[in-house]
């Protein structure tokens, strides 16, 4: 069997590997050699990906699915040691000034961001690719040009027990100026005026396992010591796992009018006062929620 692809108009060397989803690793090719026939269903089932025809800067060829990194010799560049971005080839991407990228690029998993790759020929280096460094997924960026809109969700601690509102639930919210009713089949439940209950809205994110944030829900850096380091390696350099431990309270701030993660502890210090708009979501963990977890909320309060 003989395997042909259609190649980019980059393209120097046909070669190509492909990953194998059942196996878990990669198997290279090149599309003029003769296939054993057992490989045909990891052809046929796995992800192609394509040679781009250039190496880094170790000599190790560039694939579709590699992440880049910027090598300088200066240390005084540490601040590029982080993924600029994974490479791609297509023409789906576009500048900021709407000049569409066709060819080979690195992304940064915008369809705003994007660089030609040969503009970096000699200062890249591979460091991982999408599948067998699944962690490098999430120093991409999200797409602003496609964003989720908000989703309105509340959810109400009733004294014993937390009760997400919802049409299958058989409960239902009444707003009334600033005061609410939750209702259940009808009659009332609960109310803003009794002192046990408490309203938590949704805050329109979600945690690294990809479970909804609300209001009062006790987080933390679902990161590891070694992920946060690989991640952050500057605040890690400076500041070791610091920054990277925090754990704190889902709370919204009326004064700046966004969300943020507070530990009691600490108010007013910026090190723990983190906003949402800042924090990579993907990397917070939910472990549980001031109401059925005081255990916890206690230890944050704690001297």
């Amino acid at each position: 069997m003989k395997i042909l692809i259609k190649v980019g108009i980059n393209m120097r060397d046909n070669k190509f590997r492909v990953w194998d989803t059942g196996g878990k690793r990669y198997w290279y090719f090149t599309s003029s050699e003769d296939l054993d026939p057992s490989l045909e269903r990891i052809i046929k089932e796995g992800e192609i990906q394509k040679f781009s025809g250039l190496n880094d800067v170790n000599g190790v060829d560039i694939y579709e699915g590699d992440f880049l990194k910027v090598v300088f010799d200066d240390d005084e560049f540490d601040e590029y040691d982080e993924p600029m971005g994974v490479v791609k080839f297509g023409e789906e991407f576009r500048q900021i000034e709407d000049e569409p990228l066709d060819g080979w690029i690195i992304s940064d998993g915008t369809k705003e961001g994007g660089e030609y790759l040969d503009q970096w020929d000699g200062a890249i280096e591979v460091v991982g690719n999408m599948y067998e460094n699944e962690e490098l997924l999430l120093t991409l960026k999200s797409d602003p040009s496609d964003p989720k809109p908000l989703e309105l969700k509340f959810r109400v601690w009733d004294g014993k027990k937390i009760i997400y509102v919802s049409k299958d639930s058989g409960y239902r919210l009444v707003f009334e100026g600033g005061d609410w009713e939750l209702e259940y089949k009808n009659e009332q439940y609960c109310t803003s005026k009794d002192p046990w209950c408490k309203l938590m809205q949704f805050s329109g994110a979600t945690d690294i396992n990809e479970k909804d944030i609300y209001e009062g829900d006790i987080v933390k850096n679902g990161l590891n010591e070694e992920e946060y380091k690989r991640k952050y390696p500057n605040d890690y350099k400076e500041y070791g796992f610091t920054l990277g431990e925090f754990v704190g309270i889902s709370t919204y701030d009326a004064e700046c009018s966004c969300w943020c993660i507070d530990n009691p502890k600490y108010i007013g210090v910026t090190m723990v006062h983190h906003l949402f708009c800042e924090i990579d979501m993907k990397t917070v963990e939910v472990i549980g929620n001031v109401h059925e977890n005081e255990e916890i909320f206690r230890g944050l309060i704690s001297e």
